[in-house]
């Protein structure tokens, strides 16, 4: 099943025709409309990868390695199987009270369920479905540079950067918005004092349909670390700090609010930093061996089994930089209140900015 708005009839309901078969701007396979996998495949994806490495003066002490590489993988299969429950596989609908219509009862019960149409129930019908304008393989793109220096003491000094490219990642966003100022201007329908209401045809027929498609983003994500570390008979250590900065459209879950990207606006309120960013990193890693305690008069096989072999071990890690998304909650952020300043009520259905006005960040 696939949604195409270029198929979908504004001047029909639900289905076309009235037929439970043909819902309004569905294309199916079984009906040779759209290829069996949904979308046409894509072209062969070519992965280059190179890996350099130089050993400066050839003694060992001084090495460069630097390597970049192109990765494709498919969307989780979580993202296309939730069509599976599309019409026309799948039908839902609410018969709420009162049930007194049922052939003039006076209530709803196992008596006179067969009396219920389900189909006349059909209110609005919410979709997720593809975009048939977007069908790239998610791609990622790795690059790294790493310097490494010999130091007196057994110590080595290493500086790295590590970069990663993400591009064509799943991102889910409503595309049955109102555009900005739409309810700010106009001729209301006689009888209406309100322009978004359901029983005007012009209204009724987009509203009837919610429709999220899976569109593309494009993080960037880097890290720059410097370390030392040492390696010796008894001792060891690991020492680094990284910097490190994560950006991308911030709809980066799955099932939840959070990941909905803003319809309108997309790169002014959808994208920042990802919220598995963390600016500073510092992590100390380190393990000593004891040396053996049963000496002299304590040689022996019971004091050599619990004086002997003894290590110290621990790792300790500080990070800060954790993105906070502030939102405002209230009448503000009411979908009535984007709709008298925004004339669109589409900053208030979902994502990590929902709301009707969203603070802004002077800086990071």
């Amino acid at each position: 099943m696939l949604f195409d708005p270029r198929t979908y009839n504004p001047n029909q309901g639900i289905f076309i025709n009235g037929d439970k078969t043909r819902p309004n701007g569905f294309l199916l396979a079984a009906r040779n409309e759209i290829p069996k996998g949904v979308l046409p495949n894509p072209s062969v994806a070519w992965m280059p990868r190179l890996n350099i490495a130089w050993d400066i003066g050839g003694k060992g002490d001084w090495v460069i390695r630097a390597g970049a590489g192109m990765f494709y993988n498919r969307v989780q299969g979580n993202y296309d199987y939730y069509s599976s429950g599309q019409m026309p596989n799948m039908y839902s609908a609410v018969i709420d009270t009162p049930w007194n219509s049922v052939n003039g009862s006076n209530g709803l019960s196992f008596s006179n369920l067969n009396l219920v149409d389900p189909f006349s129930a059909i209110a609005n019908v919410n979709i997720n479905s593809r975009d048939v304008f977007s069908n790239d393989l998610p791609r990622t793109g790795n690059m790294s540079l790493t310097i490494e220096k010999r130091l007196p003491g057994g110590n080595v000094l290493t500086a790295a950067y590590v970069g990663t490219e993400g591009r064509h990642l799943p991102q889910q966003r409503n595309t049955n918005i109102i555009p900005l100022g739409t309810l700010t201007h106009g001729v209301l329908a006689a009888g209406s004092a309100n322009p978004s209401d359901l029983s005007i045809p012009l209204n009724r027929a987009a509203a009837a349909l919610d429709t999220a498609l899976l569109k593309q983003f494009r993080p960037f994500r880097a890290y720059n670390t410097v370390g030392v570390y040492q390696f010796t008979g008894t001792s060891s250590y690991f020492a680094t700090y990284t910097f490190a900065k994560a950006l991308g459209t911030v709809a980066t879950n799955e099932t939840d609010g959070s990941a909905w990207a803003d319809p309108i606006d997309t790169r002014g309120r959808s994208w920042g930093i990802l919220p598995f960013d963390r600016t500073h990193v510092f992590n100390l890693s380190y393990s000593y061996s004891f040396p053996k305690l049963a000496r002299g008069s304590f040689d022996n096989v019971v004091a050599r089994g619990v004086l002997n072999g003894w290590q110290m071990s621990g790792i300790t890690t500080y990070q800060s930089g954790t993105p906070i998304r502030l939102r405002f909650s209230g009448d503000i952020a009411g979908a009535s209140a984007a709709v008298a300043w925004y004339g669109s009520d589409a900053f208030n259905v979902l994502g990590q900015s929902v709301g009707a006005i969203t603070p802004v960040y002077a800086r990071n």
